[in-house]
């Protein structure tokens, strides 16, 4: 009874021995001074060289850490006040401390986004013509109507409006009225029952004819 509770406790004491014999060598054939490292990968720091133990922290990759010593693939290193084990394969041993190179971020695809309508600049065109070059022509008017100028000579210097040539044109008695903007090009026939109206670019009236 007793050679087998013996036994029993030898079984379950085997993890912490085993522990405590890598420690123990891991400290005899260690002894040199720590040196510096850091990880090339974000890293697990462990309780002990192997994968099967807890995980005390994590180190973000570029950590600056102390390596102590290493155990094939393992490593025993300081990082921010804790102790443990970090894999050797994540570890650039003898780096200087400052930041590390960021990661090369390769460019993707570029997606176009919404195009935004700017501001329509007018394109420059030729004037329109006069919206009622001609007035009169009606049945309204005599069949031998005659122009007169003296009583339309107010309508100089005044805006070319609908109505004021309306009213130019029932005071000149005329049978017609011809509105003549500048840069075009006008038939020179004489009427004598038309009234010709010359305007310039701000249409006002600048001339009044019977022609």
């Amino acid at each position: 009874m007793v050679i087998e509770a013996v036994l029993r406790g030898l079984a379950r004491a085997r993890p912490v021995l085993a522990g405590a014999l890598a420690l123990a060598a891991l400290g005899a054939v260690s002894g040199a001074q720590a040196e510096p490292a850091r990880t090339t990968a974000d890293l697990n720091l462990r309780q002990g060289p192997g994968t099967q133990y807890a995980i005390v922290a994590s180190m973000p990759r570029g950590s600056l850490v102390d390596v102590r010593d290493c155990v094939r693939s393992w490593c025993e290193v300081g990082y921010r006040g804790r102790i443990g084990w970090a894999s050797r394969r994540f570890l650039a041993l003898g780096a200087v401390p400052g930041p590390i190179a960021p990661r090369p971020i390769a460019p993707g695809p570029v997606i176009p986004g919404p195009v935004v309508p700017g501001p329509v600049r007018p394109v420059p065109e030729a004037a329109p013509p006069f919206p009622f070059p001609f007035i009169g022509d009606g049945p309204r008017r005599p069949a031998r109507a005659e122009c007169r100028e003296r009583p339309v000579f107010w309508l100089v210097g005044e805006r070319a409006t609908e109505r004021r040539l309306q009213e130019a044109l029932n005071a000149s008695g005329a049978r017609t009225l011809r509105v003549e903007e500048p840069g075009r090009f006008y038939t020179q026939e004489y009427r004598p029952d038309r009234l010709s109206v010359r305007v310039d670019v701000r249409n006002v009236v600048v001339d009044v004819a019977c022609r």
